[in-house]
């Protein structure tokens, strides 16, 4: 069960609604920016973080201070990208490159003799498990 009151979607643009979940309105839109301006587009699978970093999370979380902060994690369709946005200011605070997990696929598919289609399969949802301190990724054919 949420413990938040809004619901974050996306439309596939650069954009996320805030959706009041009693009212079902729209309260708020985000544009989702790099750092040094340009707009993340094709914005596609979203995963809400909102816990307080704890003792027991990675050096790399904690060094990027979220502390009492709300952030989102993102992708981009058709990109090998995973982002995290400032749900206050959206800026995108850090990107990781997921392209290496792209490549294991391939190479499992052609294992076992099928193919890699680099148009559709690609990398769909996001999920970070704050107990264990490990994302869970998927991807779709």
């Amino acid at each position: 069960m949420s413990k938040t009151k809004y619901l974050y979607t996306t439309d596939g643009s650069d954009k996320i609604m805030v959706i009041d979940e009693k009212q079902w309105r729209q309260v708020k839109t985000i544009s989702v920016k790099f750092k040094n301006g340009a707009k993340l587009s094709n914005i596609n699978e979203l995963e809400i973080l909102q816990k307080e970093v704890n003792q027991y999370a990675s050096q790399e979380l904690v060094e990027l201070q979220l502390r009492r902060q709300k952030y989102i994690f993102a992708n981009q369709f058709l990109k090998s990208d995973v982002h995290l946005i400032n749900l206050e200011t959206g800026v995108v605070q850090h990107t990781w490159d997921m392209s290496h997990l792209l490549s294991l696929q391939k190479d499992y598919a052609k294992q076992k003799g099928g193919f890699y289609d680099w148009g559709n399969d690609v990398l769909n949802g996001i999920a970070y498990n704050f107990k264990n301190d490990n994302f869970i990724l998927t991807g779709k054919q």
